[in-house]
């Protein structure tokens, strides 16, 4: 539920099974006036933290108020997802998103001392939604909104970790702060390790 005239969209696709997908909701896209539409396939070769830096640069190009970005192994369910986000007001923000019937979600309550993944004393309680709010996370991923005015400020590249880390890294080391929120059920996470491709 946003105006698609006030949207540009912009597709990475690394999976050749999924092309003719891509092609048909592109075929549908261009009807629908979006302010503008741009794919990379997977023939192009792109890596994704590449790819995530042309987002980031298209966005900055076409002077985005913000970058949404949704990971091919989230299922948004609510809506409003997008206007809930943006009315936060929050200068990176996560809606908390998890695995049916799991506790595998898109963030980390705390971190290690080298810096990966440790259970926060509050994790399952927001994972759960036995609290519910805003809460100040060290790592989100998967799908969040960021305001253009730090737009320039993110790095997807560290040769030792993946994107997602990458980018967390670059936002605590510059003390730019990263929120989830569980005020609302948005959806869940696909397990892409037994995701059935015939579907």
């Amino acid at each position: 539920n946003y105006p698609k005239d006030k949207i540009h969209i912009f597709i990475h696709n690394r999976v050749e099974y999924h092309e003719k997908l891509i092609e048909t909701f592109l075929e549908h896209a261009n009807n629908e006036k979006y302010l503008s539409v741009k794919s990379i396939t997977a023939k192009d070769g792109i890596t994704e933290a590449t790819a995530r830096e042309l987002a980031v640069n298209r966005c900055l190009t076409k002077k985005c108020d913000y970058l949404f970005t949704v990971d091919g192994d989230v299922h948004l369910e609510n809506l409003d997802t997008l206007p809930e986000l943006i009315s936060y007001n929050q200068t990176f923000i996560a809606p908390m998103i998890k695995r049916i019937g799991g506790v595998w979600s898109n963030f980390w309550g705390a971190l290690s001392e080298k810096g990966f993944y440790a259970r926060s004393t509050d994790y399952m309680s927001i994972v759960n939604n036995e609290v519910r709010g805003i809460f100040n996370v060290p790592f989100a991923a998967q799908c969040y909104l960021v305001k253009a005015k730090i737009l320039n400020k993110l790095s997807y590249t560290n040769a030792e970790v993946d994107p997602d880390m990458a980018l967390a890294e670059h936002l605590r080391s510059q003390e730019i702060f990263m929120y989830v929120t569980n005020l609302n059920d948005y959806g869940h996470l696909i397990n892409p390790d037994n995701f059935d491709i015939k579907r």
